[in-house]
C-alpha cells in the first residue's frame, strides 16, 4: 500500500507541475496574443491617421490647382484683350465702353 501511495504522490506531483507549466505557457500564450492584438491596433491607428493626412493634403492640392487654373484663365483672358488692344481689334471693345458710357 505504500508503494500505491507513494506513486500516487508521485503522480500528483507531476499532474501539479504539469498543471503549472500549461498555465505558464496559456499565460505566455495570452500575453504574446495581447501584444499581436497592440501592435495591429497601433498599425491601424497609423494608417487611419495617414489616410486622414493624405486626404486633406490631396483637398489642399485640389484647391491650389483650382485657384491656379482660375487665375491662369484670368491672365490669359486678360492677355487676350491686350492683345486685341494692341493690333487695334478692339472694336467690341469699343462698342461695349461706348454703350456703357453712352457715346
Amino acid at each position: 500500500m505504500e508503494g500505491f501511495d507513494r506513486g500516487f504522490a508521485s503522480i500528483l506531483r507531476e499532474l501539479e507541475a504539469g498543471l503549472q507549466q500549461a498555465i505558464y505557457y496559456a499565460i505566455f500564450i495570452d500575453l504574446v496574443l495581447l501584444l499581436a492584438l497592440g501592435v495591429f491596433i497601433w498599425c491601424c491607428c497609423v494608417y487611419v491617421i495617414n489616410y486622414k493626412f493624405f486626404v486633406e493634403e490631396d483637398i489642399i492640392v485640389k484647391r491650389a490647382e483650382k485657384q491656379y487654373f482660375s487665375a491662369r484663365a484670368e491672365r490669359e483672358r486678360l492677355e487676350a484683350k491686350r492683345l486685341k488692344l494692341e493690333l487695334g481689334l478692339a472694336d467690341d471693345l469699343n462698342k461695349m465702353q461706348r454703350g456703357l458710357y453712352g457715346e
